[in-house]
């Protein structure tokens, strides 16, 4: 993997990170889409990605005509920026919308071609909290006990949409039509599902990894917050909390970055006050918060993240 942590724009790191992060799945089951589509652990790669730290003018004007500061409207741009400007590579189309007769059937992804072929690529970021379960000696966990962090996703009703709908829209009348329409030929294009993240083991028991997962996926933590302030008591550690727009590369701070990462007395200051904040929209200080464990090299470096939860998580509808 690329030393990210020698990358200085955080655009270029995250990029760096998508580029050369494995995938959650191995396989999806029912479905010919490739899971791998980024493969490119190369020397090309790593010198690519080294110039656009020295001049990253076009990636951070690609960014910035974003139309949402959405984390899977950032990581898709990043994707898009790839595809688009990577030797070898190119991007046919974008957001490509499939509607007839006022009504729309769904949206590609992205379109792209490499020298293996034309993809539609559905592209997505995840970040999936495993819960465990009763039955115990399982080999592997169910898709459904992974859920995101606010509880309004999980990963079971994720992969089926995909699977079952967005996958599936070149094979259909109308999203064969559109691609015709672009000069595309349907039957040349493969399917691909770019799904990247993290999943996070909860820290109080063991739970299997999930059906199909990838092997090399990444991994975190989870705690509950009263778990998590006594962890922190017989350590000499220091942490510091990612904003979502920091969910992606490993986190890195420099001595000119305002936020430092905080100590054990500290970070429990700062988990007390968002947990116990008062709030005028219900449910908001309650929404678990992703932190990184730093150690000090010749910079701050993330070693590894986890999220901490109220006492009372999930709340599951």
């Amino acid at each position: 993997m690329h030393n990210i942590f020698q990358l200085q724009h955080q655009p270029v790191r995250d990029l760096a990170w998508l580029c050369t992060s494995p995938p959650l799945l191995a396989q999806l089951p029912s479905s010919q889409a490739e899971l791998n589509i980024f493969a490119h652990q190369t020397q090309t790669l790593r010198a690519w990605l080294s110039a656009l730290d020295q001049q990253p003018e076009t990636l951070l004007q690609h960014l910035s005509q974003l139309r949402s500061p959405r984390l899977g409207i950032y990581y898709e741009a990043l994707c898009a920026y790839f595809w688009q400007h990577y030797p070898g590579l190119q991007l046919h189309q974008q957001n490509l919308q499939v509607s007839h007769n006022g009504k729309t059937y769904g949206e590609y992804d992205l379109i792209t071609e490499s020298s293996c072929g034309l993809y539609h690529i559905e592209a997505a970021v995840k970040f999936y909290l495993g819960l465990p379960s009763p039955q115990q000696g399982r080999s592997s966990s169910e898709w459904e006990q992974w859920i995101g962090p606010n509880c309004n996703d999980r990963l079971d009703k994720k992969l089926k949409r995909l699977r079952d709908h967005q996958l599936q829209l070149a094979s259909t009348a109308q999203g064969s039509a559109a691609l015709q329409q672009q000069g595309l030929n349907p039957a040349h294009i493969s399917p691909a599902l770019q799904l990247q993240g993290y999943l996070f083991y909860p820290a109080h028991t063991e739970l299997p990894a999930p059906a199909h997962s990838h092997a090399d996926h990444l991994r975190g933590k989870w705690y509950y917050l009263s778990d998590f302030l006594q962890h922190l008591k017989p350590a000499n550690s220091y942490w510091l909390p990612l904003p979502k727009q920091l969910w992606l590369a490993p986190a890195l701070v420099s001595a000119q970055h305002a936020q430092q990462p905080l100590n054990e007395q500290a970070i429990a200051e700062y988990l007390s006050r968002h947990f116990t904040a008062p709030s005028h929209k219900p449910g908001k200080h309650t929404r678990p918060i992703l932190v990184a464990k730093m150690e000090q090299q010749q910079q701050w470096q993330e070693h590894s993240r986890c999220f901490i939860v109220p006492d009372a998580w999930p709340w599951l509808n």
